[in-house]
């Protein structure tokens, strides 16, 4: 930005601001439209693969550009390209469910195909250690999936406030998340080989509540959709909390 110190006739400053702007992925291809695309095809991950749908879920990569677009005035729309929310939220996923440190992390994305391709990288240039750790503090960490768990826990409860009493019955999973949250970011604070045990057990866990509660969403947007869960009261308020 061009500034003038009051009163001054001398030449103008140039003040260095620190923008970065919500970046989107925009995938180069090339690399895998190849006979490699078939065999990375193949491989596959215990951990990741039953995660890799799920994280496609339009709320939760909501949920990371908001973070991201909240760390300047302006960076929803100013400043250079920063990571793509849905690049940065399965980052996020491989570095605690692998328990990688941010070095460890940005070594495996440069030469792990099998990474690059859940991270939705590609061929596309990966990011260092630093930037990484700078954009994973602004997720708070785990407390994504727990924004998650409790948004879409609290949408299901107002959708059973307008069915029929009995129907729909919502598990509340706040409390366990609470305390999977607090058991993540205590093992995080340790790179022993025990603590990294504790720490994938805490995502594996905690990624299971989410998805228990992401299934019951579809389930009862199915529901909704076929007529099959009944609405007794405010079936435009129920549709409404559906979309």
């Amino acid at each position: 930005m061009e500034t003038r110190p009051p009163g001054s006739t001398g030449p103008i400053l140039i003040e260095e601001l620190d923008y970065t702007m919500v970046g989107s992925t925009h995938r180069q291809v090339a690399l895998f439209h190849s006979p490699l695309d078939q065999q990375i095809s193949e491989l596959k991950d215990d951990l990741l693969e039953p995660m890799d749908g799920f994280l496609d879920d339009s709320q939760l990569v909501d949920l990371v550009r908001t973070r991201l677009a909240g760390r300047r005035p302006a960076s929803g729309r100013t400043g250079r390209r920063g990571l793509a929310p849905d690049r940065l939220l399965r980052c996020c996923v491989l570095k605690h469910t692998k328990g990688l440190s941010f070095r460890e992390l940005e070594q495996q994305l440069r030469v792990n195909l099998l990474y690059r391709r859940f991270t939705r990288f590609e061929a596309d240039v990966t990011p260092d250690h630093t930037t990484l750790s700078r954009n994973f503090a602004l997720l708070g960490d785990s407390s994504l999936l727990g924004d998650g768990v409790r948004v879409l826990t609290g949408v299901l409860k107002r959708v059973a406030d307008h069915c029929e009493e009995g129907t729909l019955a919502v598990v509340d999973h706040s409390r366990a998340v609470t305390r999977r949250l607090l058991e993540i970011s205590r093992a995080a604070r340790s790179f022993t080989q025990a603590s990294k045990e504790r720490l994938t057990q805490g995502y594996q866990r905690l990624v299971g509540m989410t998805v228990k509660v992401a299934n019951q969403a579809e389930r009862v947007l199915d529901g909704l959709r076929s007529g099959k869960l009944r609405v007794h009261s405010g079936p435009v308020a129920a549709t409404a909390h559906a979309a």
